[in-house]
């Protein structure tokens, strides 16, 4: 998007070009066993968990299912599309104990575990 001003604003959409399917009909682990993954492993994989702040709390308001384009470790432009849950919510983290921040995460994952063999994706890396 243009204005008097300059460039305001743009779009991107990367086009996808969908291959072979291969697995069909995966099962995907029970939700509690999914659970069980997040409650056991959210504050160790977490990437605040090697933070020198004084207290970190996170709340979790959704969880939802989905499908993430996982890449290959090696090959930028290649991947694999899986069923993966993301939990979403708000942290709060006060750096130096003196007064705490909220960051509210609707729009971005705070974390993400694979639907099928629950593993924990992290979604910086990509895989």
């Amino acid at each position: 998007y243009v204005d008097d001003t300059g460039i305001v604003g743009f779009r991107w959409a990367a086009p996808q070009e969908i291959g072979d399917v291969g697995v069909e009909d995966a099962a995907v682990l029970p939700f509690d066993e999914i659970m069980k993954v997040f409650t056991g492993t959210f504050l160790v994989a977490s990437s605040w968990s090697n933070s020198p702040a004084s207290s970190i709390a996170f709340q979790i308001s959704q969880i939802r299912f989905g499908y993430l384009r996982v890449r290959d470790a090696d090959v930028y432009d290649r991947g694999l599309l899986i069923p993966v849950w993301d939990f979403y919510g708000e942290l709060t983290y006060d750096p130096d104990g003196d007064l705490p921040e909220t960051t509210q995460r609707y729009d971005q994952s705070m974390f993400t575990i694979n639907a099928i063999d629950g593993s924990i994706i992290d979604r910086q890396q990509g895989y």
